[in-house]
């Protein structure tokens, strides 16, 4: 496989509060050594040429789990099989490189409201004890956890909806903040009483509320507000404040520039990153939202951004890719609160099914026009 010569490792410097930067990349499938066209050894070097540092690493509970995800009845003492993940890791941590993991879904039939492995009303006490497990057995060895992948996404989190009749009239309640709320704190708990020292991060919410086949995605900033229980102008709140060490986002607008705003102002982009700071302000102002020390200034970690080289609306040139995502990095870089932003997919899939194609690579292993953008950034 053809590769860039390796340039020289660079962390880009944030203008927020001088804080450090870190270009990070996800691409599980190769980092964990399961790509039949990017060896993990390669995705490594990848990192070294376009100045990357960090990896983002998805722990789905069914696939570490190692008695049966459709049995009905919780196993006295889950075990789990952690040694895809330990090897993937040891490597990127022998090339100097850090990770964080993503716990997250589907959920073991036994911890489902409907008994089914899935997304269906996750029990938050066993997946808290889940989240302890990866905590106990990582501890020291990764950056931070962050707990569930996109909950406003529809199938990842459900109900999505559910109705009740009040005074004759149909009521219906988006049920996924409150169900959020539920397995964010008590696998915050968790994690820290297994060490105080790891960092959890909230939220790794998809950008956009929007209708899909599957259902209706929950706009990110309005899905924060409503785990909370705050208001629309973040002035008042009726549960309990919670903390985190930083909130994840993925500020996607698919086959559009960074520079764009989406219209619906509870969505997100690169180019409306201060809506998230601004709305970070506020609930730290309420003390709805904090660090465990009490400090003001929770961190963004931009944990999923990237361009599908694909045809359609969704998608765009791979001249365009290699002009947006350089652009995309130096926006991240001047935003307040911002600390990271993690490149999604090393490399496009070779299987003609597959429609998502953000690889920073061909599937032949060549690279696209991004890498050389990147690898000239300084």
């Amino acid at each position: 496989m053809c590769v860039a010569a390796l340039g020289a490792v660079l962390l880009l410097p944030s203008a927020a509060h001088g804080a450090s930067f870190s270009l990070g990349v996800q691409d599980d499938t190769v980092l964990l050594g399961n790509s039949t066209q990017m060896s993990a050894a390669t995705g490594l070097g990848v990192m070294r040429t376009i100045h990357a540092k960090t990896v983002r690493l998805n722990v789905a509970w069914t696939k570490v789990l190692t008695s049966n995800v459709n049995a009905t009845s919780a196993p006295s003492s889950p075990s789990y099989d952690f040694s895809a993940i330990d090897a993937g890791l040891a490597g990127i941590r022998a090339a100097g490189d850090t990770a964080y993991l993503t716990v997250t879904g589907p959920a073991p039939a036994w911890a489902a409201g409907n008994k089914k492995s899935g997304a269906y009303k996750v029990s938050a006490t066993y997946f808290s004890r889940f989240a302890a497990a990866v905590a106990k057995h990582y501890a020291g060895k990764v950056t931070a956890i962050s707990i569930w992948n996109e909950p406003n996404w529809p199938t990842t989190l459900e109900p999505v909806k559910v109705c009740k009749t009040v005074k004759k009239k149909k009521v219906c309640t988006d049920t996924r903040p409150t169900l959020y709320r539920d397995l964010y704190a008590k696998s915050y708990a968790a994690i820290k009483k297994v060490s105080s020292k790891i960092p959890v991060w909230l939220g790794e919410l998809a950008p956009q509320g929007r209708s899909t086949t599957k259902g209706a995605a929950l706009s990110p900033l309005s899905f924060v507000r409503n785990m909370l229980c705050v208001d629309t102008k973040v002035t008042k709140r009726t549960c309990t404040g919670l903390k985190t060490d930083a909130l994840a986002v993925h500020p996607y607008l698919l086959g559009a520039s960074p520079k764009t705003k989406p219209s619906n102002a509870n969505d997100l982009s690169m180019a409306v990153l201060s809506r998230a700071s601004d709305l970070l302000t506020k609930l730290e102002k309420l003390k709805a939202l904090r660090t465990a020390s009490g400090k003001t200034g929770i961190p963004l970690q931009l944990t999923e951004f990237g361009y599908l080289t694909t045809s359609g609306s969704r998608g765009v040139t791979v001249s365009q890719q290699a002009t947006y995502v350089p652009q995309a990095i130096a926006m991240a870089k001047k935003a307040s609160r911002v600390r990271s932003l993690y490149l999604y997919q090393l490399i496009d899939s070779d299987n003609p099914d597959v429609t998502w194609n953000s690889g920073l690579y061909y599937a032949n292993g060549k690279p696209k026009p991004v890498v050389a953008k990147l690898a000239a950034l300084r």
